[in-house]
């Protein structure tokens, strides 16, 4: 439960930066599809959060189950928003692309 908390914690907190880091990219430049995605990616930790105070009634077997699985989730969100705002700050605000 203690390392689900902390990586949903660290997953939201990247993705609200990559949001904000997006939203400068499409400031400086014009709309692109990633974007959306960018905008989908925080409802991630989010229901995960959510839905992690709705199983208090479950045995204790289907929780460890379910903090196991969404923490894997969580923890690729965190990789994916990282490598998102990777390509975001060099190809839309450095322009450094090819």
């Amino acid at each position: 439960m203690n390392r689900f908390k902390i990586v949903t914690i660290v997953s939201l907190v990247t993705t609200i930066i990559a949001v904000i880091i997006g939203v400068v990219a499409f400031a400086i430049t014009e709309f692109y599809p990633a974007f959306v995605v960018l905008l989908l990616l925080p409802l991630v930790p989010i229901i995960s959060w959510i839905y992690a105070k709705k199983i208090t009634g479950k045995s204790n077997g289907q929780r460890k189950n379910y903090y196991t699985r969404f923490t894997i989730i969580n923890a690729l969100t965190i990789l994916v928003v990282l490598w998102m705002m990777f390509v975001i700050v060099h190809d839309r605000i450095f322009q450094d692309c090819c």
